[in-house]
């Protein structure tokens, strides 16, 4: 498991497979990326210059929508993580 720093924010990107009906999974082109996925680790928050701390405003198990190509992808234990900060996140899907 990863524990992202400062304003940082561990995703992991929901699947693109479509199944159909009858419980096949179809896959999507290999260079299209999901663009949501599922909040699995928060950091602290960042500081103001003043040193006043603000808090990440998303919690570990949101769902969140980013830009397809936004943070930094990285592989931990054969589990493929996106990276953000919270400033790239666009929205909480409920």
């Amino acid at each position: 498991m990863i524990n992202p720093t400062s304003d940082r924010i561990a995703v992991k990107r929901d699947d693109l497979h479509k199944k159909t009906e009858s419980g096949l999974f179809i896959p999507t082109e290999q260079n299209e990326k999901a663009n949501t996925g599922i909040v699995v680790a928060i950091g602290t928050g960042r500081y103001t210059q003043e040193g006043v701390l603000i808090p990440i405003t998303v919690a570990v198990g949101d769902k969140v929508c980013f830009h397809k190509y936004a943070g930094h992808e990285i592989t931990v234990e054969q589990t493929t993580y996106i990276i953000l900060r919270e400033e790239e996140i666009f929205g909480v899907l409920k």
